[in-house]
Order: structure tokens, then C-alpha cells, then sequence
């Protein structure tokens, strides 16, 4: 029993010491966890340290990046400034050498040196960054002030390379309706090309690689299409092209033109033939002297007012075909035919002046023949005014009324305008003279014969025209 009671109290003993054990076991175990635990809430306080520190280097690294951005900005602006210095003092050096040669080589010099030059900027912390762009700062601007000061850009900026044309002359087109016919053209050809060179810079706008000069090339435009060199003073409509305005405007105003110059022509013909009948008219007696100089003289006068309205027509359709000539080029068919047949016209009142006075047998007839023929002459005025009252349409009498007839030249007038127009003023004083002499001292009224009857004062004329009795 004592051996059985000590084996039991030895495996007692072994069971505290391996209960003892596990005990420090445990506390080892419990012990080394909370070290663990304490460890990883380091790390973990160590790791958001360094993630406030990164934060803090992308902070720092977005300032370095904005701080280079303008670092290299002013880098630029001090290159250009060195740039237009070295370009403006080899610029003073070269005046005498051919403006060609000087501006194929001025890009050439402008990228050899900018090739020299370096963009690359180097700082070794923000501090030293700061410092760097304050002093570029300070240098740019002492550069600026010593290129202003000096005067060097004072040529440069002198120069220019297009000045603004002065009218060397106005030219003022009558106000009939065939000079607002080609306004209104001229007009609506000046917006096609304002809308064409508004697209142009749009489209350089947009593609700024393409060259201006390329694009002028590609285009060849006609120089006589370019109205700011020629002319100021062309209205363009305010009719939208394509719609009945236009239409109206354009092919229905020139409809109106023909009707007016038909009605011109048929007046004018009738009149002359009826003035030729009445060269028939005889007189039983000749005039007495006071009476005979009473009437002579009102013709002669007639005949100057007469001679002086067709100096004014011819010279309104001199003006009006060279307008047409220096804007549109020789090719309007349109234009020249109306211009002749204008010249035809005035000739025909002009004779038919003639032929009322000459068998005008009392001064009030001759006066009240001028009066009636000066009407005819004035009847595209007249027209014209009728537009503008809107008696024609809406359409037509706005652009009527806002077309400006007087041009200003910024060209020198055509070689063969001073020609012409001394041709005109000859061909005007010539009918003049000579047919105020005609009628004053030549066609006397014809006295009657034994029969009552008496020859036609024009009898010249009617073997021409096959005109009986």
C-alpha cells in the first residue's frame, strides 16, 4: 500500500508539474500574441505615416510639375525676347541687302538659334525652384525694359507692310435704273466674297498647319473680283439668294430695265417720225426780224440745253460700263448691250430735239418740246424713284433705296477713261455748236408757194427714210 500511495503521489507530483507547464505555456503563448498584437499596431501606425508622407510627396510633386510649367514658360518668353534682339540688331546690320533675301533668311537664323537653345530645367528641391523662376522673372523683365528703352523695335513696329489705300478719286453713277442693276449685282458679288473669305479664316482657324498664302493660291480668285483694292462704297443686298426677294431683285428688275428702254426707243421714233410730217408746214410770209431772232434764239438755247443733258447721259453710261470694266472684267454681255443701246438712245433724243425745234414755229412750242423730250431722257430716273416708293414690290424698293451710287476709286481711273471722256465732251460740244448754228441760220421755216403748199423742211431726210407726203 505505501508503494502503491508513493507510486500515486509521484504520478500526482508529475501531473502538477505538467499542469505547472502548461501554465507557463499559456502565458508564454498569451505573452507572445499581445507582442504581436503591439507589433502590428506599429506597422499599422508606421504605414498610415507613410501614406501621409506620400500624400505629402504627390502634393509636393504637383507643385514641382506647375512650378516647371511656368518655369519653362518664362524659359520661352526669355528665349524670344533674346531671339527678337539678336533678330532685330542683324536686321539693322542687313538694311541695305534685298527685303527678299532678308526674309528667306530671317526663319532660317530664327530656328538655328532656337535649336541652340535648351528647355530642359533641373532644381534640387522647391526652394531652389522658387528662387529660379523669381530671378528668370527679374532677368526677362530688365531684358524687356533694356529692348524698350534702347529703341531697336521702334522700325520694327513703324513698318508697315500693307498701308490702307486712300480713294484717289469718287466717281458718282447716275441714278437711273440700269446703274442700280449693276449695283445690285456688283453688291451680291461682294457677299459671295465676304462669305468666302469668312469661311477661309474660319477654316485657317481650325487648321491652323495650312498657310494663308496656300490657301490664296488654291483659290485664284480674279483680281477684278477684289473690291476692297478697287472700290469702297458697293451696299451689298439684304436679300437672302435663292428666294423670291432675289429673284424679283435680280431677273424682275431687269425685265422692268428692258420694258423702260423699249418705251424710251418706240417714244423716241415716234416722235422724229411725226417731226418730219411736220416739216411740211409752210409759212405765208417770212418772219419779221424781232420775231424771226424771238424764235431763232429760243432754239439755239434749246439746243444747248439739249447738248448739255446728252453730255450727262453719255458720260452716266461712260461711268457705268468702266464700273462694270474694273469690277466684273470685259465679259458682261449684259452690260455692254445696255450701254449701247443707251448711246443709240441718247443719239435718237438728241435728234429728236432737233427735229421738234426746227419745226417748232413759236418759242413755247420749242421750250415745251425740250420739257417733253428731257422727260423722255429722264425716264430710268423716274423709274427708279418709283421703286424706291415700293411701288414695284417690298423686295425691290429696299434694295432701290439703300444703294449707294457714289464710288470711291482706290485706283487710278482706267487708261482709255480720259480718252473716252474727251471724246464725249467733244462729241457733245460739237453737236451743239454745230446745230445751234443749223438751226439758227440754216432751217429757216419754208414760205408756202402759189399753191398753199410749201417743201418739208427735212426733205433731206425723207428720200433716206421712204417716207411719202
Amino acid at each position: 500500500m505505501n508503494q502503491l500511495t508513493q507510486q500515486v503521489q509521484q504520478q500526482a507530483e508529475g501531473l502538477n508539474r505538467q499542469a505547472r507547464e502548461m501554465q507557463k505555456l499559456e502565458q508564454q503563448n498569451q505573452e507572445m500574441q499581445r507582442q504581436a498584437q503591439q507589433k502590428l499596431e506599429q506597422q499599422n501606425r508606421e504605414m498610415q505615416k507613410l501614406e501621409q508622407k506620400t500624400e505629402q510627396v504627390q502634393q509636393q510633386a504637383s507643385v514641382m510639375t506647375a512650378l516647371k510649367r511656368e518655369m519653362d514658360v518664362l524659359k520661352r518668353e526669355l528665349q524670344d525676347a533674346k531671339n527678337l534682339k539678336k533678330d532685330l540688331a542683324d536686321h539693322k546690320q542687313q538694311q541695305t541687302r534685298d527685303k527678299a533675301e532678308l526674309r528667306r533668311e530671317m526663319p532660317k537664323m530664327i530656328e538655328k538659334e532656337l535649336g541652340k537653345i535648351g528647355s530642359e530645367l533641373k532644381s534640387a528641391d522647391l526652394g531652389t525652384m522658387k528662387m529660379v523662376v523669381s530671378n528668370t522673372s527679374q532677368q526677362f523683365k530688365q531684358l524687356q525694359k533694356q529692348i524698350y528703352d534702347s529703341g531697336v523695335l521702334r522700325p520694327k513696329i513703324e513698318i508697315v507692310e500693307e498701308a490702307e489705300a486712300v480713294p484717289v478719286g469718287m466717281l458718282e453713277l447716275g441714278e437711273d435704273m440700269f446703274s442700280a442693276r449693276l449695283l445690285v449685282k456688283l453688291g451680291f458679288i461682294k457677299g459671295r466674297q465676304e462669305a468666302c473669305d469668312e469661311a477661309r479664316e474660319l477654316f485657317l482657324k481650325e487648321n491652323p498647319e495650312m498657310n494663308n498664302s496656300d490657301m490664296e493660291e488654291d483659290s485664284e480668285e480674279p483680281e477684278h473680283l477684289r473690291f476692297d483694292e478697287l472700290v469702297h462704297g458697293i451696299m451689298i443686298p439684304e436679300v437672302r439668294e435663292g428666294g423670291n426677294g432675289y429673284f424679283q431683285v435680280t431677273y424682275g428688275w431687269l425685265m422692268v430695265c428692258a420694258m423702260c428702254m423699249a418705251v424710251q426707243l418706240l417714244i423716241v421714233l415716234v416722235v422724229i417720225r411725226h417731226g418730219i410730217h411736220a416739216g411740211e408746214i409752210c409759212l405765208d410770209e417770212p418772219r419779221s426780224g424781232s420775231s424771226w431772232w424771238t424764235l431763232h434764239v429760243s432754239k439755239a438755247c434749246a439746243v444747248v440745253v439739249a447738248g448739255t443733258l446728252m453730255g450727262k447721259e453719255l458720260m452716266d453710261t461712260v461711268n457705268y460700263l468702266m464700273v462694270s470694266i474694273l469690277l466684273e472684267g470685259n465679259n458682261d454681255i449684259e452690260v455692254v448691250a445696255s450701254a449701247i443701246i443707251r448711246i443709240i438712245t441718247i443719239i435718237l433724243i438728241a435728234l429728236a430735239n432737233i427735229v421738234s425745234f426746227a419745226t417748232a414755229y413759236s418759242p413755247a412750242d420749242v421750250f415745251m418740246s425740250m420739257t417733253a423730250l428731257s422727260f423722255i431722257g429722264e425716264i430710268g430716273n423716274f423709274g427708279l424713284d418709283i421703286a424706291k416708293r415700293g411701288v414695284l414690290g417690298h423686295h425691290i424698293g429696299k434694295v432701290m433705296t439703300e444703294l449707294n451710287f457714289q464710288i470711291h476709286l482706290m485706283t487710278e481711273y482706267p487708261p482709255w477713261f480720259r480718252t473716252v471722256h474727251n471724246i464725249t465732251l467733244t462729241l457733245t460740244g460739237g453737236f451743239t455748236i454745230f446745230f445751234t448754228f443749223l438751226l439758227m441760220f440754216q432751217l429757216n421755216e419754208p414760205i408756202c408757194g402759189a399753191d398753199g403748199t410749201g417743201t418739208n423742211i427735212f426733205s433731206f431726210l425723207t428720200d433716206f427714210f421712204s417716207i411719202t407726203a
